[in-house]
């Protein structure tokens, strides 16, 4: 019988509650961001830590357990994040638009306005919001680039000031790793610097490659390229709704 293969797009925290310590630590393992060797799987077979168990664990208990700061991070961050991924999967099954979340085209900012339609029937005369709290907002809002509140495509200088990339920070696509250096912007592999995520992905992928650039591969420090597109977009219906409050919509 043909077993499924779990990955990390597809699976569920169900289905990884589910398995057995050797088919979470083969799972585990099969997870390039988490950087496990051969100590660190034979301390979660050792503990027979299950799919069950793996959820519940925080970054104390697993270096109780004997793993190292770095690893015991990583797990924990990875738990939650699939945690998020499935809460994202949830709202996606009720989106009537498929395309919601896409990166900016040239129509995004009539997406964008599409999207928003329901905010500009809000009145917000009868909120009380005081001049500190508008300044707060206002601060808010000029730490987004500003692009006619459409949404950007997501470059390095752009995920870097959103915080999705700092200093040192390494951005993988398939199986190939690159650091991150933000002064100036740009990816270093092997002695190479790319100034774009483009470039790094077309010199993994070789110019004769099949099939093209699949950005949907790329994981920025630990988070997936199509998590980081979900957030950004409801970053910017957020900010249409904010200047409408504080009355900055011109």
């Amino acid at each position: 019988m043909h077993e499924k293969t779990i990955t990390l797009d597809s699976t569920s925290v169900e289905e990884i509650k589910r398995l057995g310590t050797e088919k979470l630590i083969e799972f585990l393992c099969g997870q390039e961001s988490l950087h496990l060797d051969a100590d660190d799987c034979a301390i979660l077979r050792n503990e027979k830590i299950s799919g069950s168990d793996f959820f519940t664990l925080t970054k104390e208990e697993f270096m109780q357990d004997g793993l190292k700061r770095g690893p015991a991070t990583r797990l924990v961050d990875f738990a939650r994040r699939i945690n998020k991924i499935q809460e994202r999967n949830v709202e996606a099954d009720g989106d009537t638009d498929a395309e919601e979340f896409d990166v900016i085209s040239a129509e995004g900012v009539d997406k964008v306005e599409e999207l928003t339609n329901g905010v500009k029937k809000m009145d917000f005369k009868d909120f009380d919001i005081s001049e500190g709290c508008k300044n707060e907002l206002k601060e808010l809002l000029a730490r987004m680039p500003v692009d006619g509140y459409g949404r950007p495509n997501l470059t390095l200088p752009f995920l870097c000031r959103m915080g999705y990339l700092k200093e040192g920070c390494t951005v993988s696509y398939e199986k190939i790793d690159a650091t991150f250096h933000e002064n100036p912007v740009r990816l270093h592999v092997d002695g190479t610097e790319y100034e774009s995520i483009k470039k790094f992905v077309e010199m993994v992928n070789k110019p004769d490659s099949v099939g093209g650039n699949d950005y949907s591969k790329i994981i920025f420090d630990g988070v997936a390229w199509g998590e980081i597109r979900h957030n950004i977009g409801k970053l910017y219906k957020l900010m249409q709704i904010i200047n409408k409050a504080i009355g900055e919509v011109k």
